[in-house]
């Protein structure tokens, strides 16, 4: 029995999407096509590739080799048809995502690189925090992303930007014990961004080291809100130092020496190689932007106890 780029297709979406259903959604198909076409493709290949159980789709480790295939011949297949097409016009729609502390800092300078390396391109922009444009990445549904922490993939640019500093913050007049330590600051109001965030996941990481938890802890999704209900005394927040630099300077802020130390995490750019060139010159402008603010705020990472 041959083996199709059908049969390959449909095997690739089950394993990245998890079921047959999700799959058949993303092929525009009906989902017994799908389950046939990958009991087709395991025929053809004489091994096991999906594990079914109750309710739960796993990849064998065969399959797992065979999909390192499967997503490179893929790949292969839709670079041939975009290098061969005659009228060779630009991408209609560039997706670009980008976490808060990257779109505060870039987002300008971003949108004007965009326009003028996919002239005609219509520019979508997904603020969000990087567990969310993550899962994005992987679904294909972005074609850039600047985050934390991207998956490594087959065919995507995996760019070091920017090592990104967390600051405990108060109010300016905040008394707090120093230097502060997960015990001592279990007990005071924490305002954080919504939990399956890595700010947030790091911030329970941190008390986690003293087996503590905080004891009142308040989500809200803008980062800006956060800063105003900070300043205002009613609470402190674990926050990127990007973010809130000038408010520092301007005396709204205080940071709130620590230890344990946090180490900083890396801000990258994941981007469809395809796109390349106009990829490299978005990874660019961030890069560019990122680094003039580092200049123009004055040091704060003195401020720190390590």
């Amino acid at each position: 029995m041959a083996v199709t780029f059908g049969q390959l297709e449909a095997f690739y979406w089950v394993a990245r999407l998890g079921t047959f259903r999700a799959a058949a959604h993303q092929l525009g198909r009906a989902q017994p096509s799908i389950s046939e076409r990958v009991l087709e493709l395991e025929l053809a290949l004489g091994v096991s590739i999906l594990k079914r159980g109750k309710g739960k789709l796993t990849v064998t480790e065969e399959g797992m080799r065979i999909f390192d295939y499967v997503e490179r011949m893929l790949y292969l297949r839709d670079e041939m048809i975009q290098g061969t097409r005659e009228d060779r016009v630009a991408p209609q729609r560039i997706r670009i995502g980008a976490i808060d502390t990257c779109a505060e800092l870039a987002l300008p300078s971003l949108l004007r690189v965009a326009k003028e390396a996919f002239p005609g391109a219509l520019i979508d922009i997904t603020i969000d925090n990087s567990v969310r444009l993550r899962q994005m990445l992987n679904e294909q549904q972005l074609d850039i992303s600047f985050l934390i922490d991207p998956d490594s993939r087959p065919f995507f640019g995996r760019e070091q930007l920017f090592e990104i500093e967390q600051v405990w913050v108060a109010g300016p007049s905040a008394d707090l014990s120093i230097p502060a330590t997960p015990t001592s600051l279990a007990r005071v109001p924490i305002f954080a961004q919504p939990r399956a965030s890595f700010a947030t996941d790091t911030m329970l990481d941190w008390f986690a080291t003293a087996g503590v938890e905080p004891s009142s802890l308040n989500t809200c999704n803008e980062i800006p809100m956060i800063l105003k209900i900070v300043e205002a005394g009613m609470g402190i927040s674990l926050l990127p130092l990007p973010m809130v630099s000038a408010n520092l300077v301007r005396g709204l802020l205080s940071v709130i020496p620590f230890t344990p130390a946090i180490a900083p995490r890396s801000l990258y750019a994941s981007y469809d190689l395809r796109l390349r060139a106009g990829m490299s010159k978005l990874v660019e402008s961030v890069r560019t932007a990122m680094q003039a603010h580092r200049e123009q705020v004055p040091a704060l990472s003195s401020l720190l106890m390590t």
